[in-house]
């Protein structure tokens, strides 16, 4: 029994020295990350700061998620130790949870504001009998889960790329996909009012005479700090009139797209085009282009460039879905893996042709 007591007390010992080396110095190794990180983005990107940044973001979020995870386990320990006793803690613990969960008030569609209890009851549930009156238990199902899908989306931008959470688009937004989903099935469904703003186009479209389209997208692939940007001019009749393609560095999709969408702007300034649509498959990154919402760190620089360069033609910033997107899409593809050919612009590879004149097609037919 002794020597049982004796290994706990070592192994006490060794655990407490392993979490002091390991995770007693986390907030000294954040500060430490967090001020090489605001070096290298006062640098000019290159290729060796780029793979830089991209490894001081990684071992931050292991060190945040580390962090969280430590404070999360002390919670526990606190309500193992006082739990539902009747103490100061669990006292204090109810009505913490009580204020975070009290709803106060709410807008109706008016503007006006619902303060009484019986005034916000009778606005939730006009709210919900309107939303899902007329359907069926599944169809009532399967709209939930896209709603929650979308909430769940909106959550994500709001906590890692600062994007503001607008609740009506989100609700737009599931109601689309459940009118997607529905059309897939050959159902025909009904699209509410908060859609109109979302796009339902289902293939490109050619621009207005006099202006010409510019199609962008990115490709790349999860912790490969590489990535293919691709642009494809296009004028009032399908034609292409130049494009471009490069393989940059990129931590993120969104800062791919922002790359994607300077390289349009660069190319229309070279063109000397005085007006021209800049079309992306990104909604979260033409929404920065449209607005003043603030952007994430990596992109804020290029979003700054973008507005800049663009400015010297009149431009729209439009998203469309892939559907619309397929001719850049391929391009960064193709680029991507490393198979695009040097002349492809003068010369259209099969594929790429074929791509072109189907959205013409189309666009002639509709």
């Amino acid at each position: 029994m002794f020597r049982l007591a004796q290994k706990l007390r070592n192994c006490r010992q060794s655990l407490k020295e392993w979490s002091a080396k390991e995770f007693g110095n986390n907030k000294r190794k954040l500060e430490a990350l967090k001020s090489q990180l605001a070096v290298i983005q006062a640098d000019c990107p290159s290729d060796s700061n780029m793979g830089e940044l991209y490894q001081i973001k990684k071992e931050i979020e292991t060190l945040l998620d580390r962090e969280e995870m430590y404070y999360h386990q002390r919670s526990r320990i606190n309500w193992l130790r006082y739990g539902d006793r009747n103490t100061s803690f669990f006292h204090a613990s109810v009505i913490q949870r009580r204020q975070r969960n009290q709803l106060l008030r709410l807008k109706d569609d008016n503007g006006d504001w619902a303060t009484s209890d019986g005034d916000i009851n009778q606005l939730l549930q006009g709210y919900f009998s309107n939303l899902f009156q007329a359907i069926d238990g599944p169809s009532c199902m399967g709209k939930i889960i896209f709603l929650a899908w979308q909430i769940w989306k909106s959550r994500n931008d709001w906590v890692f790329n600062h994007v503001p959470v607008d609740p009506r688009e989100t609700m737009a937004r599931a109601n689309f996909g459940w009118s997607e989903f529905q059309g897939s099935l050959g159902i025909q469904g009904t699209t509410r009012q908060h859609t109109n703003h979302i796009s339902t186009v289902t293939h490109w479209e050619c621009p207005e005479e006099g202006w010409v389209k510019a199609n962008c997208d990115v490709a790349m692939k999860k912790g490969y700090p590489k990535a293919a940007i691709a642009v494809v001019l296009r004028n009032c009749k399908g034609e292409v009139l130049d494009g471009c393609s490069s393989l940059v560095n990129a931590s993120s999709a969104t800062q791919g797209e922002a790359l994607a969408v300077r390289l349009a702007c660069q190319l229309i300034n070279s063109n000397q085009i005085s007006r021209a649509i800049i079309e992306s498959d990104n909604k979260m990154f033409i929404k920065l282009c449209s607005t003043e919402n603030v952007p994430p760190w990596e992109c804020d620089t290029l979003i700054k460039d973008i507005r800049l360069i663009s400015s010297n033609f009149a431009r729209k910033f439009s998203w469309v879905p892939r559907a619309c997107n397929k001719a850049s899409h391929w391009v960064a593809s193709q680029a991507f893996k490393g198979s695009i050919p040097l002349d492809w612009v003068s010369i259209l590879p099969f594929a790429l042709s074929v791509i072109c004149k189907d959205d013409a097609s189309v666009e002639v037919l509709s």
